[in-house]
């Protein structure tokens, strides 16, 4: 390609569609990775708002998602899958912070005031309902709560998680009626988990 072909594709890339801007990013067309973050830069913050319930660091961990996505989209099968791709990534890159955080508050002794309701602010409280609700999507198997994440936080249509997940849409149908019994069974037993939820 001539650096006048290239140039000119550069200037036309906010119009292609994602499949298409798959093969630009392959080909390290300039101004691909740029179209890409404008494009999705407000689903991926979107995702991790709802993934880890804070607007605190999401442009950093927005910034490791597309990084990740850079590194990976040769893997993509599907280039016109783009969209669950990056909110597969995205998913996964909140679910590393939250085991960040997870450990950063146990090495803190997060359990002070637990038994003392009025001495718990809201603040606590939402925070302990956030890492009760991790605690019960860290056990179930990781399909199931890769399922659950992209319908409940990221509200995704079923068609789409199952082009996201490779499966088929029967199969995402099963994986969220067994999601949502794990977690409305853990919540019949934790008021507090029942009250973040």
């Amino acid at each position: 390609m001539t650096e006048a072909n290239s140039r000119s594709e550069s200037n036309t890339l906010h119009t292609f569609n994602d499949a298409a801007l798959v093969v630009a990013l392959r080909r390290d067309v300039p101004g691909a990775a740029s179209v890409l973050w404008r494009r999705y830069i407000s689903l991926v913050r979107g995702v991790l708002r709802r993934t880890i319930r804070s607007h605190y660091d999401v442009d950093d961990l927005a910034q490791e998602v597309f990084l990740r996505v850079f590194q990976r989209i040769s893997a993509l099968r599907d280039p016109a899958a783009l969209r669950g791709f990056l909110s597969g990534i995205a998913v996964h890159v909140a679910q590393d912070e939250m085991r960040r955080r997870r450990r950063y508050f146990e090495l803190l002794g997060d359990t002070v005031a637990m038994n003392d309701e009025r001495a718990v602010d809201t603040s606590i409280q939402a925070r302990l309902g956030l890492w009760r609700l991790h605690d019960v999507l860290v056990r179930m198997r990781p399909d199931v709560r890769r399922t659950f994440v992209l319908r409940e936080f990221e509200q995704m249509e079923i068609e789409e998680i199952a082009r996201t997940l490779g499966c088929s849409m029967a199969t995402v149908k099963r994986m969220l009626v067994r999601a949502r019994t794990i977690v409305e069974t853990a919540a019949s037993q934790d008021p507090m988990l029942a009250r973040y939820i």
